[in-house]
């Protein structure tokens, strides 16, 4: 009897490979764009951690970057 590939090949499995906190400033609004509202929020810091492959890894978040958003009508 014949094995068909799909009876042998699991799925992959998601596993959490890090966490973070991340300390934010207020929203700035942006105005409007083509395509909706525009928001801005910075990013002050913070700190991740994690495991990878049975490595650890941790670490800390530098100000300086921000989460775009657009919120859609």
């Amino acid at each position: 009897m014949t094995q068909l590939l799909s009876d042998t090949v699991r799925p992959p499995q998601a596993v959490l490979a890090w966490e973070a906190t991340v300390h934010v400033g207020p929203r700035q609004d942006l105005g409007q764009g083509p395509r909706g509202e525009l928001f801005m929020i910075p990013i002050l810091g913070g700190t991740f951690k994690g495991e990878v492959a049975g490595h650890r890894l941790s670490g800390t978040i530098v100000p300086g970057g921000a989460d775009r958003q657009c919120l859609r009508a």
